[in-house]
């Protein structure tokens, strides 16, 4: 399925949350750097986990775009994938921002609960774990945690290299597209190589709330005052200069590595 036509049935299906965050690369790439990064205890326990997966020999990597893959059959899953914190707040609030537990913050930890219990369900487990690595993952998309009320910027116009889009689809995809291009290594070698101590134990601390807070933040100050720091969307579309998903690479670099690594400890910590 194209990605028009992909947007055309979230349209239609009347979803109010971003239809997907990363793409596929940017989700693949997380996963790859948390992958390297797990205990041998953990990577056994995840490879129990995923062997009755169809088609055999699922690792994180192949199965981190699944809660994208079925969230069309199950819609009731869309808001797992971001939180609606307004792009003007100073950062997430719980009680305001998600209320009756509809979000990634409350889903993660849902998760994660359902994960850790070794009395659950194999099947259940292996589906917690699938959901683990995405939210992981969607957490660190800025405007997953970023909304100026045009559902995560997905109703901001834009047009980027003569191709009309919007803020959401660019952040999701056109800006990862660059770093996937640069010759050398593989993107995950290149992010682990550059990965110091100091950062990694940093980054594993705090837990789901900071780290939408820090995506929220990345939205409010990077992604927004860009196009205008808009509020409910535009009418006539903003024409991006081709550099702009270039330009992006420090933060993007940052948030994949980030995520990969906190992905990484989450899996560590509940899977020994």
């Amino acid at each position: 399925m194209t990605r028009i036509l992909v947007l055309a049935v979230t349209a239609m299906l009347g979803w109010t949350g971003p239809a997907a965050a990363w793409g596929e690369d940017g989700h693949r790439v997380i996963a790859g750097v948390a992958e390297r990064l797990l205990t041998p205890r953990a990577a056994g326990e995840v490879a129990r986990l995923l062997r009755d997966e169809p088609g055999g020999g699922a690792t994180l990597v192949t199965v981190s775009t699944w809660a994208d893959e079925i969230r069309r059959e199950r819609r009731e899953t869309g808001p797992f994938h971001y939180v609606n914190v307004q792009v003007w707040e100073a950062g997430y609030v719980a009680e305001r921002d998600c209320p009756d537990g509809r979000c990634s913050v409350a889903a993660l930890d849902r998760f994660v609960g359902i994960l850790k219990d070794r009395q659950s369900l194999p099947a259940a487990r292996a589906e917690a774990l699938k959901w683990v690595i995405h939210i992981v993952a969607d957490m660190h998309q800025p405007l997953h945690a970023g909304d100026a009320q045009d559902r995560g910027g997905n109703d901001v116009k834009l047009v980027l290299a003569g191709r009309p889009t919007n803020l959401h689809a660019v952040w999701d995809v056109d800006v990862v597209a660059p770093l996937m291009r640069e010759p050398g290594a593989p993107l995950v070698d290149r992010l682990l190589q550059s990965l110091t101590p100091i950062e990694e134990q940093a980054w594993q601390q705090g837990g789901s709330e900071r780290w939408t807070a820090e995506a929220h933040a990345i939205a409010r100050d990077v992604v927004y005052p860009a196009v205008g720091n808009l509020r409910g969307g535009t009418q006539q579309p903003i024409v991006l200069p081709p550099t702009y998903p270039a330009d992006q690479a420090p933060v993007v670099r940052q948030q994949l590595l980030r995520a990969g690594v906190r992905l990484a400890t989450v899996l560590n910590a509940v899977l020994r």
